[in-house]
């Protein structure tokens, strides 16, 4: 055999073994979605239940078939599983459904946003084909709530400050806490927070605090049990005006003209009510000195 004729048997050998690697590559079409999420939706804070569904994997073709799971905020897999995994394609029952189940436990941060969250899967195989990624939307729900704090009375002669606390968010809450920390325009005088308890969307409730206040920002630390039982901490402000506060303390410590007027009728009536009575005793006394 001639140079040339090996060298075109070779050059059709490659070729076809290259045509052979494309058409087996082309035969693995692996697809995966989700089929399963619970609870749904997620919540911050929580744990979630993901059970996807890779098809295609009876194919020989594919070889050996690898999954990663991307850790990236706001999700990370449970420390219970592991965030990868493989199985060997061609492995199937024959009558069986040919599919491939892959259940997730992924960690919800406590900061997640509500909506919809990014979730990425990697797709592998060992015949070739490159890395594949795959995005999930899981559903998540806020279940924090926001608060709006005012000052609803306040009396410097008496040292209280009361306060009106209001659930403007849509998750109702529980234990809630509320906290004055140390600053100089808002002087406590004993105890530095009160228990509130129960506190429902929309719904408001009160407390007094022994204090001394001064114009200006005042801080207020929240603390609360979510609908989780996750405890949460909010931060809340409120710019203080004490002068409608101050007059109205003013005007209740000063006596009126009309009191004043009562008050001394009261004492004229007792003083003559006693006179009376002396000067009788006094002429009961004449009259039996005179009988005698």
């Amino acid at each position: 055999m001639s140079f040339k004729k090996r060298e075109l048997k070779l050059l059709i050998f490659l070729v076809s073994f290259i045509i052979s690697l494309s058409f087996a590559s082309a035969a693995c079409n692996l697809g995966i979605t989700l089929i399963n999420q619970d609870p749904y939706p997620a919540m911050p804070g929580e744990t979630v239940k993901l059970v996807f569904q890779v098809t295609g994997v009876e194919d020989v073709n594919c070889g050996e078939i690898n999954y990663k799971i991307l850790e990236e905020f706001p999700f990370s897999v449970d420390p219970s599983i592991s965030s990868t995994g493989s199985i060997y394609s061609g492995t199937y029952v024959r009558g069986y459904e040919s599919f491939w189940l892959i259940p997730v436990i992924l960690r919800i941060d406590k900061n997640a946003k509500e909506g919809l969250n990014s979730l990425e899967i990697l797709i592998t195989r060992s015949s070739g084909g490159g890395e594949i990624s795959h995005s999930f939307d899981i559903e998540i729900e806020d279940v924090a709530t926001d608060f709006e704090i005012s000052v609803r009375d306040y009396s410097k002669s008496k040292g209280a400050i009361t306060l009106e606390i209001l659930n403007i968010g849509k998750n109702d809450v529980e234990a809630l806490s509320i906290e004055i920390p140390e600053q100089d325009n808002l002087i406590v005088k004993g105890a530095n927070r009160n228990t509130l308890g129960i506190l429902d969307s929309n719904e408001y409730t009160t407390t007094t605090f022994s204090a001394i206040a001064e114009e200006g920002e005042l801080e207020f630390i929240l603390r609360y049990n979510d609908i989780t039982g996750n405890r949460r901490i909010a931060f809340e402000d409120v710019n203080f005006n004490p002068q409608p506060f101050l007059l109205k303390d003013s005007e209740n410590g000063k006596i009126g003209t009309t009191t004043i007027l009562l008050i001394l009728f009261v004492i004229i009536g007792i003083a003559y009510w006693f006179y009376k009575r002396h000067k009788k005793r006094k002429h009961l006394k004449h009259l039996k000195k005179e009988s005698k």
